[in-house]
């Protein structure tokens, strides 16, 4: 768009699949069929603030329609759709300091949402005889329902290197990253009740209910730094040190849950499991035996 300032790129593509499904007929005498509908966008801008400076925009678009669930076994009525938009996209930096310094930071987000609802809103029923499915679906879901899944990013990185400074020239090179995921799968009031039937060879067998409304959600936070130093003590002796703290927390936070048809209303306390924190070191080294690079011992410890 400008020269040698600011580019860009852009790209769309659809994908359409349709497939029969074999056994399975509509009320009005056609095959069953089942489609999958997904398109996706990507978008990339880059800005030239100066010779050593520069932005990076990234956006990565989805969405899948998916209606599935059809076969011999599950009538028409009883497959269910599918809406699953999703995103990858980052903001980036990059910044030459110098000739021994270059720094790299980004912040990043992630998700992916799942809807999955009903087409039928008669009671779900299954018989153990002819093994079949009718009424609104629960031999793959329980629905309908909905996942909400994304994580938040933030990392970087620097490099620097030092010739001549202690005993030798030393490549430092350091970084650091952080996230927080969550994950929820959350599953509503059924239309036509939260209950199916089970019949044996047509003669009612059963009745399973089901705990619903439910929002199980959990969250992650995680952490680390890091650093390492490529010496370079002199010709012959190269050293290579580091060391990682790793942070690592998963809990599920407190969740409470309406009252619904043969579930009371109650509330969770939160869930902490254990909390990592760990520090890692590492040493290594190569050194030339010979002098002339032809035999080389290299080990380490970490």
């Amino acid at each position: 768009l400008i020269k040698d300032k600011l580019w860009f790129y852009g790209a769309a593509r659809r994908q359409l699949n349709n497939r029969a499904v074999i056994g399975c007929v509509k009320p009005d005498g056609s095959q069953c069929d089942s489609t999958t509908a997904m398109w996706f966008l990507t978008g990339k801008a880059s800005y030239q603030f100066s010779p050593s400076q520069k932005l990076v925009i990234f956006d990565g678009e989805n969405h899948k329609s998916f209606i599935g669930g059809p076969s011999a076994f599950v009538a028409w009525e009883s497959r269910w759709d599918q809406e699953q938009p999703g995103a990858n996209r980052k903001v980036e930096w990059d910044g030459i300091f110098g000739q021994s310094l270059v720094i790299n930071a980004q912040y990043s987000y992630w998700f992916y949402n799942s809807a999955k609802t009903d087409f039928s809103t008669n009671p779900g029923t299954y018989d153990i005889v002819t093994q079949k499915y009718t009424g609104e679906q629960f031999n793959t879901y329980v629905t309908p329902g909905h996942n909400r899944n994304w994580r938040n990013d933030l990392t970087g990185s620097f490099s620097l290197f030092k010739k001549g400074w202690i005993h030798g020239d030393h490549s430092f090179k350091g970084g650091w990253d952080y996230f927080q995921e969550h994950n929820s799968f959350v599953t509503e009031n059924r239309p036509s009740g939260n209950y199916s039937l089970i019949f044996n060879n047509g003669a009612p067998y059963e009745l399973t209910t089901y705990n619903l409304p439910v929002v199980p959600i959990q969250s992650l936070n995680y952490g680390a730094i890091y650093v390492k130093d490529d010496w370079s003590v002199n010709r012959r002796l190269s050293l290579d040190l580091g060391l990682r703290f790793d942070h690592y927390n998963l809990f599920i936070p407190a969740e409470s849950r309406d009252a619904g048809a043969f579930a009371s209303a109650i509330t969770f306390p939160m869930v902490q499991f254990a909390i990592w924190n760990k520090v890692v070191p590492r040493l290594h080294l190569a050194y030339d035996v010979s002098g002339n690079a032809k035999t080389v011992i290299k080990g380490g410890w970490g």
